[in-house]
């Protein structure tokens, strides 16, 4: 029983993934789709408001498989209303996120060439200084 269970739930699962309204919050939830998730809070409220005319159509004396869309329509105007506070708390942390590694590689870049310019022109008032035999202006020529 167990394994036909498990069986199930991986065909449902398969077959869920390419729902259109799966795919379409898994693109909203990149990076790139999080600042659409509050225009497509009004898709959630078309599928609400979808569901709300169907069940009108059944207490007129629909037929009864108009339940399931029902259903789906609440589930999925659900999903939408909820996912767009959400995609604006996640854009908010990714841009703060971003912000504070651009911050950090700046810092990092100002340290690296700080660093570099020490390297490359020394300051001679911190050395001692050249003996005279090497000092290239009390050098002799041959």
């Amino acid at each position: 029983m167990l394994a036909i269970s498990m069986r199930l739930a991986i065909a449902l699962r398969a077959l869920l993934q390419y729902a259109p309204t799966n795919a379409l919050l898994r693109r909203l939830r990149s990076r790139d789709g999080l600042k659409w998730g509050p225009p497509f809070m009004l898709l959630g409220v078309a599928y609400l408001l979808a569901a709300t005319l169907l069940a009108h159509l059944l207490n007129d004396g629909g037929p009864g498989w108009l339940n399931l869309l029902v259903i789906l329509g609440i589930g999925n105007g659900l999903r939408f209303i909820i996912f767009g506070p959400i995609s604006v708390i996640l854009l908010v942390r990714a841009r703060l996120t971003e912000h504070r590694q651009k911050n950090e590689r700046i810092a990092t870049e100002g340290r690296i060439s700080n660093f570099a310019r020490k390297q490359t022109s020394p300051d001679r008032s911190r050395h001692a200084p050249l003996p005279p035999a090497l000092d290239s202006a009390s050098a002799e020529p041959i």
